[in-house]
């Protein structure tokens, strides 16, 4: 049997932790539910350290960064996990005229961490 691989986004996770499984449908309409796991969101430290607006965008965003430490690289990546942008570390709007419509993320890697967002490109 061919190994599948499938991946999720979850748009609206809640605040401190997200419950997941999967319901898994045979052919014949059998189905079976996977192991509940459990996902930590440590995304509200990103949020107060990174914010992106507006998201969703057309072609260019504003990012606002909460601490004066040093930006080392800002980098946009498909939902492939390829690297699509690189920017310059002083801009604060950010253009991805040059983008397909999609999901992107993008990190920016700073002396005081690594801190990553959802862009979404209409």
């Amino acid at each position: 049997m061919e190994e599948q691989q499938y991946s999720f986004l979850d748009e609206s996770p809640t605040a401190k932790v997200s419950y997941y499984r999967l319901k898994q449908v045979d052919h014949n309409s059998q189905f079976e539910y996977s192991e509940i796991i459990a996902i930590h969101n440590h995304a509200t430290k990103e949020e107060t350290q990174l914010l992106l607006f507006p998201n969703p965008t057309n072609d260019q965003f504003n990012i606002q960064l909460s601490d004066a430490s040093t930006v080392q690289q800002i980098a946009l990546y498909n939902v492939q996990g390829q690297q699509v942008s690189v920017f310059d570390m002083d801009i604060e709007q950010l253009s991805i005229s040059d983008l397909a419509a999609g999901v992107y993320f993008l990190v920016v890697q700073k002396d005081s961490g690594r801190y990553r967002q959802v862009v979404v490109k209409e």
